[in-house]
Order: C-alpha cells, then structure tokens, then sequence
C-alpha cells in the first residue's frame, strides 16, 4: 500500500509584539509638560499577537528636542522563533521566518544610513533603497526525509531566543515634538505541514542627541 503523507492545514504565523507597560525617562522641558526633552528612554514586555506578513506597533513614544539636532536611536530586544516541521513518509517540508525591526519619527522611517544630503527622517525620509528595516530573528530550515516502509515520521520542534540591539541616526530633526515609533514585521514562506511564530518580548527604546559623522568607506 502507498504511503500516504498526512496533510495539515497551515498555521497562521503570529508575530507577537508588546505594546503595554511603556513608560519614560527623560529631561523635564518644563512644569507645564511631562514629555521628556533631547533624551528618552522606553520599555514595554506585555504581548500582542498579530497575523502574518503584516506589520505591528511594538512601542510608540513622544519627547521634545529643543533645538534642530541628530538623534541616535537604540533598539534592543529579545526576539524568538518557535517552529515545528513534520515529515510524513518521503517528503521534503520547509519554512523561512524572519522578524525585521524599524523606527519612524512623525512617520517617516528613519534610515539605517542616513542620506548625504543631511535631511533626517522628518525632512524627507530616507532614500527609496533604504527602508530602514534590520533582521532581529531569521531562521531557514529544511528537512527531507526518504522511507520505504509506512507509517514512519520524523518531527522537529525548534525554540531560540536572543536579545539583539541595533542603532539608527536622524539628522538634523527639528525642534518641537516628535512622535517615535519602533515597529516590526514577521515574514514566513511556510509549507503544509510547518509553522513558525515569531515572538518579540522584553525591549527598550533610548534617544539621544549625538553628532553625526558619515565614516570613511573602504
């Protein structure tokens, strides 16, 4: 009798992403205001689960700057992806999961190599090939599995976590107040009979003024 591989109906990938428990600290422009001023920092680690291939708010703050300025702009987070691939009979299964992180100021992204220009993320944006997305998780895998005999299966069941950290720059961000947004996307290529989840927990979010130098390419 033919093997005959079980089929499973795919699992939505999850990207999970908090978005409570924020809170800052930073300089005091004035009595009358609370938003932090030329200096803040962020964290939050409550959970949210969004679908696949979309994009989700992680942490969203505003702080003043009190004079056009640079920013540099530092995400760290522990980023996870928890998959399981099932081989039934002779088959081959795979997926492709990948966590990106980015931040907007007043909606625009800022980007990883700021333009030479000199305008920031809320003069212009960056340039059209520069999204300003960095990889915080990414996992390939593949098995194939080769049986003569029925009712034989391999599974696998994987689970990482690292914390990771990256720095962005704005040049020359105006004064005034400024919304900052740090926002992720889960990708996945899954087949029939894997899923992966795509997990981003504990995080933090630190702003400071800096002046920025274009370093010297090789």
């Amino acid at each position: 009798m033919p093997v005959r591989s079980a089929r499973r109906v795919s699992v939505a990938l999850l990207l999970v992403a908090a978005t409570l428990g924020a809170y800052f600290v930073g300089s005091q422009a004035n009595a009358a205001s609370s938003l932090p001023a030329d200096k803040m920092t962020a964290t939050a680690s409550n959970t949210k689960v969004q679908g696949p291939n979309t994009d989700q708010i992680l942490m969203s703050a505003k702080m003043k700057t009190s004079t056009p300025a640079d920013l540099v702009l530092q995400v760290t987070a522990e980023c996870t992806i928890l998959s399981q691939i099932t081989n039934m009979g002779s088959t081959t299964q795979s997926y492709i999961a990948t966590v990106e992180l980015w931040i907007e100021i007043d909606g625009r992204p800022v980007p990883v190599v700021p333009p030479a220009s000199g305008s920031g993320a809320s003069s212009g944006g960056p340039a059209s090939d520069d999204n300003g997305r960095v990889v915080f998780c990414n996992r390939e895998f593949t098995r194939t599995t080769v049986y003569d005999s029925q009712n034989e299966s391999i599974k696998d069941v994987q689970n990482t976590e690292q914390a990771n950290a990256f720095n962005w720059v704005a040049m020359n961000v105006g004064n005034g107040v400024h919304e900052i947004v740090v926002k992720a996307h889960f990708t996945d290529t899954n087949g029939a009979d894997t899923f992966a989840h795509g997990v981003v927990d504990k995080r933090s979010l630190n702003v400071n003024v800096t002046n920025y130098l274009i370093a010297q390419q090789p």
